[in-house]
């Protein structure tokens, strides 16, 4: 192969590329207006959202391994659950020098209606794709988050999905 046309080659696969993750950020980005609104509906912001799916998952999580799991900072899990415990969502139990988080009967609730909400806005968001190009296109987004890079994150919905 020439030198010319490596280089050729080399900046149509970098535009192909760009082009890959404008249509990714996009999607991500459309996405989470719609989970946005959706959550809305149920009085709850992402951040609550996550907070209540965390307990949810976990009944007893103290505060200090939500705020690891969540990436924030302890002053923003303290403000997030502070306000979650005045709408009567959460309790905190002292166990110790620990608070273990618990959903309230309501908390339980709001969870559970918002996350049947997110489950049907999802389906409705992947409805027009066929199985199989659903079954496809899973394929391909796990083989690009099992690619190498330097560091790894966790998401934030971890307990909520298993991919």
């Amino acid at each position: 192969m020439s030198e010319e046309h490596s280089i050729t080659h080399d900046l149509r696969a970098e535009r192909h590329a760009l082009i890959l993750w404008t249509l990714i950020a996009r999607t991500y980005h459309h996405s989470l207006q719609e989970i946005e609104i959706t959550l809305e509906q149920h009085g709850l912001t992402v951040m609550e959202f996550d907070v209540l799916a965390h307990i949810d998952a976990e009944p007893g999580l103290t505060q200090q391994h939500l705020a690891g799991r969540l990436l924030v900072t302890k002053g923003n899990v303290t403000y997030q659950l502070t306000k979650l415990e005045g709408q009567q969502f959460i309790e905190r139990r002292v166990n110790g020098r620990c608070n273990h988080l618990h959903l309230t009967a309501q908390g339980q609730q709001r969870i559970e209606k918002a996350i049947l909400s997110l489950k049907a806005l999802h389906t409705r968001q992947f409805a027009h794709l066929t199985p199989e190009e659903q079954h496809h296109l899973t394929a391909l987004l796990r083989k690009l988050t099992q690619a190498p890079r330097a560091t790894q994150a966790t998401s934030p919905h971890a307990p909520l999905i298993e991919v």
